[in-house]
This record gives structure tokens, C-alpha cells and sequence, in this order.
């Protein structure tokens, strides 16, 4: 019984998996590599900013394939301040006065 209640969990863990497009990966590495491999993994799952740099930086490294333009522009529209309605006019001002040192 407990095996059958096993199994239903782990399939609808991959289930769940498939929906968000994520896959299970093996990795043979160094036993000391292994908090830093885990570490991208999870950077990575999250699919943001953040995980296009690091995908684009092996790319660029490995392959040899160029770094794609519009980087910062795809990052300000992932940003969670899109669609916040901010108001980011500045005060108009003559300046300072400037005092010449004596």
C-alpha cells in the first residue's frame, strides 16, 4: 500500500513538473561541486533576469555563440515594478549656488 501511495505522489510531483516545463536532470560531477550545481539549478528554474544571464554566459563561453543585445531591455520588462504606475518626474530646479573656494 505504501509503495501505490508512493507512486501516485511522485507522479503527480512530475506532473506538476511538466506543467511548469521543468525536467529532472543527472549530473555526474565532484561531490564538492554539488551545493553550487544545485545552486544554479534553482536560479535557473526560476526563469527570470537573473536566469537568462546565467544561460547566456556558458553560451557565450562554451559554444562560442555571441551574447544576445537587448538584455537590459528584456530585464525591464520581467521587473516587478511594470505596470506599477510610478510617477518619476523630478522637480525642475535653476541649480545650486556656487561659492568659488577663497
Amino acid at each position: 500500500m505504501a509503495n501505490s501511495t508512493r507512486k501516485q505522489t511522485m507522479q503527480k510531483y512530475s506532473q506538476r513538473r511538466c506543467q511548469q516545463r521543468l525536467t529532472r536532470f543527472e549530473v555526474l560531477g565532484f561531490a564538492s561541486d554539488r551545493n553550487v550545481i544545485r545552486q544554479i539549478a534553482q536560479r535557473l528554474a526560476r526563469n527570470d533576469g537573473e536566469a537568462a544571464r546565467l544561460r547566456a554566459e556558458p553560451r557565450c563561453s562554451l559554444i562560442g555563440e555571441p551574447l544576445e543585445q537587448g538584455g537590459i531591455l528584456a530585464a525591464l520588462r520581467v521587473s516587478p515594478l511594470v505596470g506599477a504606475n510610478l510617477d518619476l518626474t523630478r522637480e525642475i530646479t535653476s541649480g545650486r549656488k556656487i561659492v568659488p573656494f577663497a
